[in-house]
């Protein structure tokens, strides 16, 4: 799973995200081992999910603005939402109204949180369904390269067969989203492993 991917040794949680071609249709599964030298077994899924429009970017190819979901692991060190903190384990930031990501590349606040203008739009009622619970997925944070991607997150999606999938995040349903973010556990290490079976296996 982890030839061309690299995956940290002290890693033993890792939500699993795989698709084929260009679909924006995946499947998910939450994985935990032991130690290191322990193998990896399914905790949870498979969980039907959606990603960019335009299905997994090749390594390193992920743009701003592409419809497209980067390919590699990413740790998650953060989740958040607009609702009130959930009983997870993992660091969690309520949202105030006019929080948000800055998703402009030429600005030094590229990928960071930023509080929006006064005059700026409030969430929408699909904004608010989407991110009542997110997790940050930590891809392009450290260090911020400007136009590479910004605020790919884990969060609630319409997963049937007629979603037209993220502009580049991983969703999943309402249920399974909160599945997830309440069995993180920091001390886990937990990351997010995602991209086509042959990106990840280094398979031509």
């Amino acid at each position: 799973m982890t030839r061309a991917i690299g995956v940290s040794d002290d890693s033993k949680q890792a939500l699993l995200v795989l698709g084929e071609g260009e679909s924006r249709f995946v499947q998910a599964w939450l994985l935990e081992r032991e130690s290191s030298a322990t193998a990896w077994r399914i905790a949870m899924g498979p969980m039907p999910g959606v990603i960019g429009a335009r299905g997994f970017a090749p390594p390193n190819e992920k743009r701003e603005g592409d419809r497209r979901s980067p390919t590699g692991a990413f740790t998650i060190t953060e989740t958040f939402g607009v609702a009130a903190s959930l009983a997870t384990r993992m660091p969690y930031r309520e949202l105030g109204p006019r929080e948000a990501v800055c998703e402009d590349p030429s600005s030094p606040d590229y990928n960071r949180w930023i509080v929006l203008p006064a005059d700026a739009p409030n969430l929408t009622e699909r904004d608010r369904w989407m991110f009542q619970h997110a997790a940050f997925i930590d891809y392009n944070r450290a260090p911020v390269v400007p136009g590479a991607g910004s605020a790919i997150w884990l969060h609630v999606a319409d997963v049937s067969p007629l979603s037209a999938g993220t502009l580049g995040c991983v969703g999943l349903s309402p249920d399974d989203v909160k599945r997830v973010l309440l069995r993180l556990d920091p001390a886990a290490r937990p990351l997010v492993i995602m991209g086509r079976t042959s990106d990840l296996l280094g398979e031509p």
